[in-house]
């Protein structure tokens, strides 16, 4: 009992910890999410795995520029034969009319992917000029020269220099987690900046490549 009363105590801890947090940026805190959000994500990987799936703990606001900037945990359960696991990760959902994202998914590069692309041809978007950023991510999608002009410098910089993201965009939307990990409390508010920042990234990468594009 002891050790079940702890686990509620944790996750009470941290859901009134984040709540604390949100207020103190003026954010929107939310316990649970009212479904909404899943008519959004329900087209991304990580939300159409599983079942069980919960989104939890949401900070969110919308900025001046009517971008919307949602913060939240999520699990999901994995079920096989007898047995079942639960993940849960910490994701950021950006969902703005300033963004045109092409369809792909970036995701940490395992030593497993390196052998699948010699033998089986597993396409890899690398890029020449970003060695580090092409040797520890797998980036993937069908369109690879608009996945290309969408990578602006200052985003293959930014994951040149931070390992473990996983990210996925389509249109006026963008996530963004490490699979299968919470942020710890003491770094929440670190990872809700960095999200902010990689999210502007896109956005301002979006404005050149609809110009380009002459949208």
């Amino acid at each position: 009992m002891s050790l079940l009363r702890n686990l509620f105590d944790a996750r009470s801890s941290r859901t009134e910890f984040l709540e604390g947090l949100a207020k103190q940026l003026s954010y929107s805190f939310e316990k649970a999410d009212d479904e909404r959000l899943m008519g959004y994500l329900k087209g991304f990987s990580l939300f159409r795995r599983g079942s069980s799936k919960k989104i939890y703990n949401m900070t969110s606001y919308t900025d001046e520029d009517l971008n919307e900037k949602y913060f939240f945990d999520y699990k999901y359960t994995i079920r096989t034969n007898n047995s079942s696991k639960t993940y849960r990760q910490s994701v950021f959902f950006l969902n703005s009319k300033n963004l045109y994202i092409p369809a792909h998914k970036l995701r940490p590069e395992h030593f497993g992917h390196k052998i699948q692309e010699k033998l089986f041809g597993l396409l890899d978007i690398d890029f020449v000029g970003f060695p580090i950023f092409s040797k520890n991510y797998l980036l993937k999608g069908d369109d690879e020269e608009l996945i290309r002009d969408s990578y602006s410098d200052d985003i293959l910089q930014y994951f040149s220099e931070n390992t473990g993201w996983s990210v996925e965009g389509v249109n006026y939307f963008l996530i963004m987690y490490f699979s299968g990990k919470l942020v710890k409390q003491s770094h929440y508010h670190l990872f809700i900046r960095e999200c902010e920042t990689i999210g502007n990234f896109f956005i301002r990468s979006s404005e050149k490549f609809k110009t380009d594009l002459d949208l």
